[in-house]
């Protein structure tokens, strides 16, 4: 009989010594509104994409960049 009774004390000493999430603990659960850090990035990361194939476009090898002579007839 002492063993079920040391057994009761026991699990009532674990019970109570759970720790049981309070009020504020409630409010992590929530997500997160506006922007994070991480979209940002992206965001950055693709305009630098964009803008690096504008200027390869516009400017790459094709193009020149010695003025050209207008031509004179004589």
């Amino acid at each position: 009989m002492s063993y079920i009774l040391d057994a009761l004390n026991k699990s009532e000493k674990e019970r109570a010594s759970k720790h049981v999430p309070g009020i504020l603990s409630l409010r992590d659960d929530q997500p997160q509104s506006g922007i994070s850090a991480r979209q940002i990035a992206v965001v950055l990361l693709l305009l630098v994409f964009v803008n690096s194939l504008a200027v390869y476009y516009f400017f790459g090898p094709g193009t020149t960049t010695e003025p050209t002579q207008p031509q004179t007839s004589t």
